[in-house]
């Protein structure tokens, strides 16, 4: 259904057509934050173990502190 929907809705891109300032300023901002994600996204596949570990850490410390938070509340 998306697909299809996009299809009637979506109008092609004109891609050279002049932009403004905020446009290029966002469009830069939302690109370095793409490449932040790759660079990051490739680093924790890299080290997949290391990556579940620290994950598996937060989950664990974060039941903790709740915990920790509930039992000093009472």
């Amino acid at each position: 259904l998306t697909p299809m929907l996009c299809s009637r809705f979506l109008k092609p891109v004109n891609h050279s057509a002049k932009h403004g300032l905020f446009y290029r300023t966002t469009e830069r901002i939302l690109q370095s934050s793409v490449g932040l994600y790759e660079r990051t996204l490739r680093i924790s596949l890299r080290y997949r173990a290391a990556t579940m570990l620290v994950a598996f850490s937060m989950v664990g410390l974060t039941l903790w502190l709740l915990n920790l938070m509930q039992t000093a509340d009472t």
